[in-house]
């Protein structure tokens, strides 16, 4: 247990590194468990530097970690958090789980964050106060310095709607004469359809511009839709209710 507990704090510390230097954001802020394994600290070239020999040994380092052993890692869905602890506890789990919750947002546990991300610089009274007063809108300290007092129309200017001194105003049509044309529902529905098989569903990779494509070439996730068990109408990936019947599918 010591030896995995050791390949678990060498496997986050190469990952705090590497999003340290590449994206300095995920320190605090969510990244996938897709961007682990497919950008970040890929295996084939970060092997060496987390200390397993096999791809099962990093899988399994990778899945302790996403399932909340250790305190390195936070998942946010707690679907898939519950999923792979209950895997964790059978007698022979499946290391490979945490493919099917690729898209699934991920970040360093708080604890686990360097205090250089988590605390900045301290800022100085007098600079504090310096940047308030330039954050204020021009627009009110002008209103401020303005008298107030009724409004009068230039020489020579109308009140009537049209000209007021010698700037031209348009009138504004009765409520009853505009006409909002109805949105089109099926350009919508054509184009979601078409930014749906343009990405996966998991790894939110641009897939291959093809006829047909069933699964993603970059996480291997199934792209098919599935029919619902009760009414048989195809369901989308990652659905957990059917949108016809409303049957759970997630037993």
């Amino acid at each position: 247990m010591s030896q995995s507990r050791d390949v678990l704090e060498r496997f986050l510390d190469v990952l705090v590194k590497q999003i340290t230097a590449t994206h300095p954001e995920y320190l605090t802020a969510p990244f996938t468990v897709a961007e682990i394994y497919q950008e970040l600290v890929p295996y084939h070239s970060h092997r060496d530097l987390i200390g397993v020999e096999m791809n099962g040994d990093y899988e399994d380092a990778l899945f302790r970690m996403l399932s909340g052993e250790g305190d390195y890692l936070v998942l946010d869905s707690e679907v898939a958090l519950r999923e792979m602890q209950a895997e964790l506890a059978t007698a022979n789990p499946n290391a490979g789980l945490f493919h099917e919750f690729a898209a699934a947002e991920v970040r360093l546990h708080p604890s686990r964050v360097p205090a250089s991300a988590r605390t900045g610089p301290e800022v100085q009274p007098e600079e504090r106060a310096a940047d308030e007063r330039s954050a204020e809108p021009v627009g009110a300290k002008a209103e401020e310095a303005a008298p107030v007092g009724p409004s009068r129309p230039e020489p020579g200017g109308s009140s009537e709607g049209g000209v007021v001194g010698h700037i031209e105003t348009a009138s504004t049509p009765p409520l009853a004469s505009v006409k909002v044309a109805p949105p089109d529902r099926s350009e919508t529905k054509d184009a979601e359809s078409s930014d749906a098989m343009r990405v996966c569903h998991w790894c939110r990779e641009a897939l291959p511009a093809r006829d047909s494509i069933h699964f993603c070439p970059f996480c291997g996730s199934d792209l098919r839709p599935s029919p619902c068990r009760k009414c048989g109408e195809p369901m989308e990936a990652r659905w957990q209710f059917c949108g016809s019947c409303g049957t759970d599918v997630r037993a």
